[in-house]
């Protein structure tokens, strides 16, 4: 019967060695559904941030797009408006002659006059 006692306290020895291992695999898996869920949260929120950030540099772009817009319809403003006081300026210049040569005689006469 020595044997058969053997065997019931091996049977036992063998049970608890289980119940342990069944434990530490349970915790192991529990720590790694938490290590996997942190590990999850870190990905979405380098992903929001990501996203975010897209959005943010999307907004940059469309508005240097529009200042850009804007600056070349001021230029064409200013293009056209130098244009036409170029023509304005031309306009003076043929008619300052004409009004200089009226003043320079009567300059004359009064320096004559003198």
């Amino acid at each position: 019967m020595t044997r058969g006692n053997q065997r019931d306290i091996d049977r036992e020895r063998a049970k608890k060695r289980s119940e342990k291992n069944e434990k530490a695999k349970n915790n192991d898996f529990a720590k790694r559904k938490l290590t996997d869920a942190d590990i999850m949260r870190e990905k979405q929120k380098k992903a929001e941030e990501k996203k975010q950030k897209e959005e943010e540099d999307m907004i940059k772009t469309q508005m240097k797009d529009k200042n850009l817009d804007y600056l070349k319809k001021f230029e064409e403003l200013n293009v056209q408006d130098d244009e036409q006081q170029h023509q304005d300026d031309q306009e003076e210049e043929k008619k300052q002659p004409e009004v200089k040569e009226m003043i320079k005689p009567q300059n004359h006469q009064q320096k004559k006059k003198n």
